[in-house]
């Protein structure tokens, strides 16, 4: 929560509220406001896609004699959608090449295993592994 100025519904912090009444004394915890200013409730961030969308605050609206902040939903431009999508296909494509370098640590042993036992079903299975994600890289 924080407090808002409704002069000019501004958010201002505790410590500037008191700055401006000077000459009044407070409590600790401040439970009502001096005429023109008011409690401001937070409310929660609106659903978005973030890869086109983004959110901004919005007006403020009083509902049921309190104050809270609003947020509005916009869809972003080609070029910051277009970035999205570049760097959530890097994510990917990083978490793939770890997922690949994970399994390649354990190959090691799976081939050492076959050497041992002639049994390639393993060293197969992963090598399948890494052939399906190799796949999935984009």
């Amino acid at each position: 929560m924080t407090i808002l100025r409704l002069s000019d519904m501004q958010e201002i912090n505790e410590r500037q509220y008191r700055a401006a009444f000077p000459q009044i004394s407070m409590p600790d915890v401040i439970q009502e406001y001096e005429p023109g200013y008011a409690a401001c409730f937070h409310s929660p961030l609106p659903l978005f896609d973030p890869a086109t969308q983004s959110y901004r605050k919005g007006e403020y609206q009083q509902i049921s004699g309190k104050w809270y902040d609003q947020y509005e939903v916009y869809a972003l431009d080609e070029a910051a959608v277009l970035a999205n999508q570049e760097a959530a296909k890097q994510l990917a494509n990083d978490s793939i090449k770890q997922q690949i370098a994970e399994i390649e640590k354990g190959q090691a042993r799976a081939v050492r295993e076959a050497a041992l036992t002639g049994d390639k079903t393993y060293l197969q299975s992963i090598e399948d592994q890494i052939t399906v994600l190799r796949a999935q890289l984009q």
